[in-house]
């Protein structure tokens, strides 16, 4: 097999068109010497973890594309990238460079990554993938649709990745235990609830890192962002086997798992278990690699979600308890964000850049925060119809005092995770400007009060966001909500918001985002972003009925509001969200902050 050795990871390689030739060909060489016909490059890392980290993103080093969601395909002809919606507009600008051309996902016109290679793989090809990247629901997606045409499918873990000759090792940092405190209960009384969903099985292999972590009262430093390690899990009826790298942890840690139960193996010996284990288990089909999954050949297989997801999706009374104070030191960091943004924008020094470093290290003097919880999109005029942007040196933006800025950011504390967006007018916004941004708060306004019958899943509901924009002709190419972790992933499962059906019903206790937008390419993005928990709302007879409480208390950008364009309920509902917001924020503030804060929530009325 010829190697070709590429350096580095990022920032050389893509641009660099020779380099990208120079890849292309000598994959495509590899592939004809190993009789393999197309290569499948899905975003993943062996747990189907939302935010991969350094050491798995092979699919950005392929394609030079760095936005987090993605799938790439490689032919002896073609090399083409599939992304969503909110990417369209960057990954146009990252793939070319490498090569590649863009498919666009849910767009009239382009096929789905498996409607193409269902159309042009020839009869009896060879598709390649990697069997630890690619999930078993992913593996049987693929086996269904191809299987007409008799294509061969192969795991080869070194088609792409013995390309890669400077790629990032799996990192090494240490856990922490997650202190009563904040948990709310031990890792014992965690697994007594989990067995007791689990009572019709055996046992579960746990795979989400989220998961994981929740269960066993311990979070990591793995990714960025994510506060999770690399680990695996089974749990039995009578046993608790959590697989972690020894290198992570010290000896009080594994003491006190042990006293509740639990043994410690390394990381890598969950494949030696799989082989040997036996009975009824859970293996999610949707977070367990096709590699993993083939691994225990003699258990009977249950495909259904991990039973942790909906043991967390519900927050105990202590974790709602955290997570409100949480959105309080959030929320204080943010007031003061926009008051020295207020204050600095007319100099004309200020960047997407600096904005951003600006509130992360405001959220730092908050308590009980240990990071952000993912990267700041900081977004100025244009750059904000790209959904997911992410500002870096050479696209950055001088904030001037005109025009829209977007800022969607979040923190994790201890006592929870945030995620909340703001636009806002950085000079005297225009009536297109001041338009859209009511639309947008009056889809946002449409769903936070809505009561609905128990029993209702987020695809139900999503339309009642979409409806005061689609009444216009607009709409936005992502969900409208999606759930968050308690110091967990911004970007939890199971419940969401979305036009796609999704089978989780809205529970009492539940955390959602409610953050619908309108996005206009070459002008600006819009984007209002609260987060709510599901509460009772009340009973009829047998029925009963939800609503969303919110948790998070930022004032709205009350120049960009066009009181005309809201009804007489929309109205009240703002101003009573405004004097929330004051009544909440203002005892953690001083007395100048205190003041922006009390013109920032002014009650709005009819001129």
């Amino acid at each position: 097999m010829t190697t070709l050795v590429v350096t580095p990871f990022l920032n050389e390689f893509k641009g660099n068109n020779t380099m990208a030739n120079d890849l292309l060909t000598t994959l495509r060489h590899n592939m004809k010497e190993k009789h393999i016909d197309a290569l499948y490059v899905p975003t993943a890392d062996p747990h189907q973890t939302e935010y991969v980290g350094e050491h798995y993103q092979t699919r950005t080093f392929l394609t030079g594309f760095t936005g987090s969601a993605g799938t790439a395909v490689v032919t002896e002809n073609d090399a083409l990238l599939w992304t969503d919606g909110r990417y369209f507009i960057q990954a146009e600008r990252e793939i070319e460079p490498a090569g590649f051309s863009l498919m666009k996902m849910a767009t009239p016109g382009y096929p789905t990554v498996i409607e193409w290679l269902t159309q042009h793989m020839p009869e009896e090809a060879t598709l390649a993938f990697n069997g630890q990247l690619l999930s078993q629901r992913q593996y049987e997606s693929l086996e269904t649709a191809l299987k007409s045409k008799k294509i061969k499918l192969v795991s080869d873990d070194s088609l792409l990745e013995s390309l890669w000759a400077d790629r990032p090792a799996l990192p090494k940092s240490r856990v922490f235990t997650h202190d009563i405190e904040f948990a709310g209960q031990t890792v014992k009384e965690k697994l007594d609830a989990l067995r007791e969903r689990m009572k019709d099985v055996d046992g579960t292999l746990l795979s989400s890192l989220n998961n994981i972590g929740w269960l066993f009262n311990f979070r990591g430093g793995d990714l960025q962002h994510d506060p999770i390690a690399y680990a695996y899990s089974l749990i039995t009826k009578d046993n608790a086997i959590l697989y972690l790298d020894p290198a992570k942890y010290d000896k009080a840690f594994s003491t006190d798992l042990e006293e509740n139960g639990v043994t410690l193996k390394p990381y890598e010996a969950i494949w030696d278990d799989a082989k040997s284990i036996e009975g009824k288990m859970i293996l999610d089909k949707a977070t367990t690699s096709r590699a993993l999954y083939e691994a225990f050949g003699q258990v009977e297989k249950v495909d259904r979600p991990e039973p942790v997801f909906l043991q967390k999706a519900s927050l105990l009374a202590i974790e709602e308890e955290n997570t409100r104070d949480a959105w309080l030191e959030d929320g204080v960091a943010l007031v003061r964000f926009f008051r020295w943004l207020e204050a600095h924008v007319k100099d004309g020094k200020e960047t997407e850049i600096t904005a951003s470093d600006e509130l992360s290290e405001l959220r730092k003097k908050g308590r009980h925060f240990l990071k952000d919880s993912f990267d700041t999109i900081s977004a100025y005029a244009d750059n904000a119809a790209m959904m997911h942007y992410k500002a870096a040196e050479e696209t950055a933006k001088t904030l001037k005092p005109e025009g829209l800025y977007l800022i969607d950011s979040g923190g994790h504390y201890l006592s929870g995770t945030t995620d909340i967006t703001r636009t806002v007018a950085l000079g005297k916004p225009t009536d297109k400007e001041r338009r859209d941004y009511t639309l947008v708060l009056k889809s946002h306004i449409n769903l936070a009060t809505a009561v609905f019958l128990h029993g209702m899943t987020g695809h139900y509901l999503d339309v009642l966001a979409r409806q005061p924009l689609w009444k216009h002709h607009i709409d936005y190419k992502s969900g409208t909500g999606h759930a968050i972790g308690y110091l967990g992933g911004v970007h939890e499962g199971p419940q969401r918001i979305s036009t796609v059906h999704i089978p989780v019903k809205l529970e009492e206790n539940m955390v959602i985002t409610i953050e619908p937008g309108i996005y206009r390419e070459g002008e600006h993005g819009i984007r209002l972003e609260n987060v709510y928990i599901v509460k009772e709302d009340g009973k009829a007879g047998t029925d009963r009925f939800m609503r969303f409480d919110c948790l998070s208390f930022v004032p709205f950008d009350r120049s960009l509001i066009d009181v005309s364009l809201l009804s007489d309920d929309e109205l009240t509902w703002l101003n009573e969200y405004h004097a929330d917001v004051y009544a909440k924020l203002s005892p953690r503030l001083s007395e100048e902050e205190t003041a922006w804060l009390k013109k920032a929530t002014e009650a709005l009325g009819r001129s």
